[in-house]
């Protein structure tokens, strides 16, 4: 059986190929990167305020060389076969409920890029039209290399969205099974033994998701801890831009404002992956209010138990789960530091 509606979130349904396309793609932004790092600190050294210029332009450059680097070498791509393998043991593929969220989200995400692709490409070739005049080549390149580098962002973006939309379309399914059995054990008719043999299946299912969220975690594990480290420093470093050098422009603001648009959907779809997983605790909890015999109740504690830990989802540095909690904490510690770069100022002088 081929599951036509898992593969197609990735490119072509082949990972082989898409491994071979992300490589080749950041190998080409690297490359470029470098480059326009040469030509940055030539028209650097020229400017009034070389420091300035090469703080806040050429820091583009080594941000773009980094996340080359990150999709390169960071991504464990057996860990993606492996996901894709064991995805397609859920035959969520035959669930209409599975398959019909899956569409609707794939839409609602291409909707999305779309819109951000737009905007951060007007917003990149908006100085080679309507800026001032200049060297035509530096300004040709420069806005080739902003569009490069956002189709280069956007289509990793993509996979490690369609992972949060197989994660979430997994757990869903879980739930729905849980739900049926609740009320499965709500009829007084039905035979003890169907209970048990559903709820060894549901554990079964349960434990190809954890195995399925460990894959996808461990092929994106990287990615994730360096795209809210790049974050955190893009919005330090845009606070101090406009401390210190008094900079900022409406460009930047919008460029800013798009880039946290991208951030909140990857951040949205990451915690849900967590959430989803532990929808289902409630529920199966309601079912041990119920007598059953000794065996029926172990394998209800087992799940209670698995449950009950709420580690299942994407990490960050291997560390931290994503959760509601670690996104506020991140967010906290990023504003101390920002709030607290006033200070630092005055004391320094």
């Amino acid at each position: 059986m081929d599951p036509s509606c898992i593969k197609s979130g990735f490119l072509f349904g082949r990972p082989k190929l898409t491994r071979w396309i992300v490589t080749s793609l950041f190998v080409i932004l690297l490359i470029a990167a470098i480059f326009s790092w040469f030509i940055t600190t030539k028209v650097c050294l020229k400017s009034d305020s070389p420091l300035k210029c090469l703080i806040f332009v050429g820091q583009n450059d080594l941000i773009a060389s980094l996340r080359s680097l990150v999709a390169i070498f960071g991504f464990e791509w057996s860990s993606l076969n492996k996901f894709i393998s064991l995805l397609s043991n859920l035959r969520i593929d035959n669930d209409c409920d599975s398959i019909r969220f899956m569409d609707k989200s794939r839409k609602l995400k291409s909707i999305l890029f779309f819109a951000i692709f737009c905007s951060l490409s007007f917003i990149s070739l908006k100085p080679l039209f309507f800026g001032p005049s200049g060297d035509y080549f530096i300004k040709y390149f420069y806005s080739i290399f902003a569009i490069y580098n956002i189709i280069s962002a956007l289509y990793i973006l993509s996979i490690m969205i369609e992972l949060c939309i197989c994660l979430q379309a997994v757990f869903r399914f879980l739930n729905r099974q849980i739900v049926h059995l609740h009320q499965v054990s709500l009829t007084r008719h039905e035979p003890r033994s169907s209970l048990k043999y559903e709820l060894k299946i549901y554990r079964y299912h349960y434990s190809l998701g954890i195995h399925l969220m460990k894959a996808a975690d461990r092929f994106a594990r990287v990615y994730v801890t360096w795209f809210y480290t790049e974050y955190a420093y893009y919005s330090i470093l845009h606070v101090y831009s406009r401390l210190i050098f008094k900079s900022g422009s409406f460009v930047q603001l919008m460029f800013g404002a798009t880039s946290f648009v991208g951030m909140s959907y990857l951040t949205l779809n990451l915690i849900h992956v967590n959430t989803q997983s532990n929808n289902i605790l409630e529920q199966l909890y309601e079912i041990s209010f119920h007598s059953y015999d000794l065996s029926f109740r172990q394998q209800l504690d087992f799940c209670l138990y698995r449950l009950s830990k709420r580690d299942v989802g994407f990490t960050y540095g291997n560390m931290f789960v994503i959760t509601p909690n670690f996104i506020t904490s991140l967010a906290t510690i990023t504003l101390s530091i920002v709030l607290a770069i006033p200070n630092v100022l005055k004391l320094s002088g």
